[in-house]
């Protein structure tokens, strides 16, 4: 019995690909198949406090103030007062006879996200009165009203 060996086939040449998805690479070079996926490296998301992180997002369809640390880089946003974060009347008269630190604490819980409260939770009195004040000026309110 004669065997007649086949003339190798040549290899096309490889396109570029045109794809966002997992890629497989297959080496038969060895004689089996090692196969590797490889994903799309995900691009990092920023995290809340840090300056390229979307407020808006914790705050749909709402207008937002963004405060940014001073000395830093941190950031922090708050919606405005509007009709879906009007205070009551029982909580102004609550809060009307507290001190105005207390009044700043309490209006915050009502205009800041959990990730907002997250991120000046680490923060002194004065840091937090200091954001407060600049947010009461963009939003034309006061302590008290």
């Amino acid at each position: 019995m004669t065997m007649v060996a086949e003339p190798k086939k040549k290899a096309k040449k490889a396109e570029p690909l045109d794809y966002d998805g997992p890629v497989m690479v297959v080496d038969t070079s060895v004689g089996e198949e090692d196969v590797e996926v490889a994903d799309k490296p995900e691009s990092k998301k920023p995290k809340p406090g840090e300056p390229d992180f979307d407020w808006s997002a914790d705050y749909p369809g709402e207008q937002v103030f963004v405060y940014t640390k001073p000395n830093s880089e941190v950031t922090v946003g708050l919606a405005a007062i509007s009709k879906k974060r009007q205070p009551s009347i029982g909580f102004m008269r609550e809060s009307r006879r507290k001190p105005e630190f207390e009044q700043v604490l309490d209006m915050l819980e009502l205009v800041a996200s959990d990730n907002a409260l997250a991120v000046v939770d680490s923060w002194t009195a004065e840091e937090l009165l200091l954001m407060w004040n600049e947010r009461t000026e963009w939003n034309q309110t006061h302590a008290g009203e």
